[in-house]
């Protein structure tokens, strides 16, 4: 009974005694400090990932086109445009058209590149086993003629 006592005092004496210079508390610091590395890491990605999104909005977007006042009129046209850039225009022009048939497309789309795999499947030769006997019949009829 007081070999128990004895390591109960020891434990508590090793572990609250020096928690701060302790070497066993070093790999818990060592973690945390990994964690907050890891967490300002992930505040800085999506600090670039929303300047990215935000660079491609202006992007898509267009530039700003002002209106073209006459100065003789009694008109004064106060709203603007966009003017797109082509690339932006064809995108959109792309989706709409997918999202108005991508229901026709969409196995059209399959069955093309199942087609295009089963023909140009690396294990497969292409030869049909006619060829094949045709091809050693042409062979054996080459060394007979010799």
């Amino acid at each position: 009974m007081t070999q128990r006592a004895n390591k109960s005092i020891n434990l508590t004496r090793n572990s609250s005694a020096n928690f701060g210079a302790d070497s066993s508390a070093l790999p818990f610091i060592k973690l945390v400090g990994s964690w907050q590395a890891g967490r300002l890491s992930q505040t800085f990605a999506l600090k670039i990932m929303n300047n990215i999104i935000k660079k491609i909005r202006i992007w898509y977007q267009g530039r700003y086109i002002e209106p073209e006042n006459d100065p003789n009129s009694m008109v004064i046209r106060l709203a603007g445009h966009y003017e797109q850039p082509l690339l932006a225009k064809s995108l959109n022009m792309f989706f709409s058209f997918w999202a108005k048939n991508w229901k026709v497309l969409l196995p059209v789309i399959i069955g093309t590149a199942v087609t295009l795999f089963i023909h140009f499947d690396s294990k497969t030769t292409g030869k049909t086993e006619h060829e094949k006997q045709k091809q050693n019949t042409n062979i054996v009829h080459i060394t007979t003629q010799k």
